[in-house]
């Protein structure tokens, strides 16, 4: 459940930006989808934005945001499904679609942020025999997000992410995870998105993950 409550909670870092670019419609239509994100409460209304933003992405062949935020959506999902085949189903079509966005944006961060966290949503089916196949591929994937662009904080938090819920056992824990998570949070003290549609997720997650590693 808190690893739910967590995606869950991904969406309700509102964009507060100035909006770039000569495409207003565009952009206007990605701002008025992006905040139903905030509306979202099941799987189907989830399913319903995905395949909003897979429409934009159909009319603007050239942005990779609408196949970006489709690809955010059905990984949301994925940890909203219960059945583990379903969940790959959702998972594949989540890589899909990521795919697509970095064939129009080469060496992008927040595309390989996602592709990283894939690959980490797919372990979540199967702990126990996925680890040592997924985890190294999830790590490359947060590296590459890291040298294409230093400053994004959402490296960080994921990376944080997966030692917090990582046993002790494994080479997690919150002892491991609070250093990570705090870099995160000085970077995002940072952070400033590029237009008021681009991602801007995970500080609040962020200080609210550090108060929980911080508790006796």
């Amino acid at each position: 459940m808190k690893v739910l409550s967590l995606i869950f909670a991904f969406t309700l870092s509102a964009v507060v930006a100035t909006a770039g670019g000569d495409n207003k419609k565009f952009i206007k239509t990605m701002e008025t989808t992006i905040a139903m994100l905030d509306t979202v409460e099941s799987p189907g209304s989830m399913m319903a934005v995905s395949n909003r933003f897979e429409r934009i992405a159909n009319a603007e062949q050239k942005e990779w945001l609408p196949l970006y935020y489709a690809a955010f959506c059905q990984i949301m999902i994925s940890y909203m499904e219960s059945d583990n085949e379903k969940k790959d189903e959702i998972l594949d079509k989540a890589q899909a679609l990521v795919d697509k966005a970095n064939e129009l944006e080469k060496k992008n961060s927040e595309i390989h942020i996602l592709m990283g966290w894939i690959y980490s949503a797919r372990i979540m089916v199967d702990p126990m025999t996925r680890g040592q196949k997924f985890g190294p591929q999830s790590s490359a994937m947060y590296t590459a997000a890291e040298q294409y662009d230093e400053t994004n904080p959402r490296v960080d938090y994921m990376r944080g992410t997966s030692l917090f819920y990582t046993p002790p056992m494994w080479g997690g824990g919150k002892d491991k995870a609070l250093p990570v998570l705090e870099t995160a949070a000085e970077k995002y003290k940072n952070f400033k998105p590029k237009s008021s549609i681009h991602p801007t997720w995970g500080e609040k997650q962020t200080l609210e993950m550090i108060a929980q590693c911080n508790e006796e």
